[in-house]
């Protein structure tokens, strides 16, 4: 199975660990309900973002994804009831496959295009749509005897 994205819910964000504990590392455990339609709707999947010197840039991306403001880890509940778009794959572990959310991202994040590079795209743009509506030369019938097989 190939890794999916959804758009999920925080249903849950809580500092946890021991920094003074190897083997309880400090981390903010969050839990991630999908809310988009599909068939992955209503699952929950987990993910610990560990608070780390080599993990820190990564939970903080993640955490600022989900809306985290400020610089005090003990107000992390506030990315509770925040959407943003996961990604989940398998991983195997002792031989078991199962599903993991490997990362937490903003919903959306594409750069706007402005300026004479938008206006430029949009007068390229004009000129396919009219082509395009301008159509292929073939008949009605051939147009609907082709139906989407192109898209």
């Amino acid at each position: 199975m190939a890794d999916f994205k959804v758009v999920a819910e925080c249903t849950f964000a809580e500092l946890q660990g021991d920094p003074d504990d190897d083997a309880n590392k400090p981390r903010i455990n969050t839990a991630w309900k999908v809310n988009e339609d599909g068939e992955h709707e209503g699952e929950v999947y987990y993910k610990d973002l560990y608070l780390t010197p080599n993990a820190m840039k990564w939970s903080l991306k993640a955490l600022r994804a989900a809306g985290f403001k400020g610089d005090d880890v003990t107000k992390c509940g506030q990315i509770v009831g925040n959407e943003a778009r996961i990604v989940v794959g398998e991983e195997e572990y002792n031989g078991e496959t199962s599903l993991k959310l490997k990362f937490i991202n903003k919903i959306g994040g594409g750069k706007p295009m402005t300026g004479a590079s938008k206006l430029t795209f949009a007068e390229t743009l004009k000129a396919q749509i009219m082509a395009a509506e301008a159509g292929s030369g073939d008949t009605k019938e051939e147009e609907d005897a082709r139906g989407w097989e192109y898209f």
